[in-house]
């Protein structure tokens, strides 16, 4: 384990520990990441974090274990680039779309993702997390990015949603062609590539 880069343990499916992972690949070289399987968590992960859960991220003597924290404190840690506007304004606005994706779009993710659930439970979290793709759609209009010009913690967190959306049976032929472009944009980015784990990279 090389001393310098700070240790990311992530489950290699999971959109959560993708997003953190996109995030890292963004700043380059700044993490080394351990890949965690829920069925057979690491004896060192639980020792940090006896609930083993990902995506969790050690700094020395710093243990973050929630995502959006995750995100936050490696954008303020390494500020370059720089992923959250400087302006308040603009970052209270994404933040406020961070936690409606968070409360509301993860938690149909990880009903399509879930083994256990029903057909009835899986074609209810499509309708609603395509209902809510959809919504966002004015938001590509007239930015180069989500809601800006800029590539921003959206951004982040947005590709690894549209990444799954042919997992998820979800039709991206029907989101038109601003989802189209803007997934050509962010998937052709060089830190996306690096961000994918074998699994993710089987999706498509």
């Amino acid at each position: 384990m090389n001393a310098n880069l700070l240790t990311l343990y992530s489950d290699p499916l999971d959109p959560d520990c993708h997003r953190v992972r996109l995030l890292a690949a963004e700043k380059e070289d700044l993490v080394e990441v351990i890949e965690v399987h829920q069925h057979n968590i690491p004896e060192e992960l639980l020792r940090i974090n006896p609930t083993g859960s990902c995506p969790t991220l050690c700094d020395k003597d710093v243990m973050l274990t929630e995502a959006q924290v995750i995100m936050e404190y490696l954008d303020e840690r390494f500020p370059n680039p720089v992923l959250l506007p400087i302006d308040p304004t603009e970052r209270a606005k994404i933040r406020m779309v961070l936690a409606t994706v968070r409360d509301f779009w993860f938690p149909r993710m990880k009903i399509l993702d879930d083994v256990g659930a029903t057909l009835e439970q899986k074609e209810e979290a499509r309708k609603i997390l395509k209902k809510n793709l959809l919504e966002l759609r004015p938001a590509f209009a007239h930015n180069e990015y989500c809601m800006s010009d800029e590539y921003t913690l959206i951004d982040v967190t947005l590709a690894p949603i549209l990444w799954r959306l042919k997992r998820y049976a979800i039709p991206i032929d029907d989101f038109g062609i601003e989802y189209e472009l803007y997934m050509k944009k962010v998937f052709t980015r060089k830190a996306f590539a690096n961000s994918l784990s074998l699994f993710e990279e089987g999706m498509q």
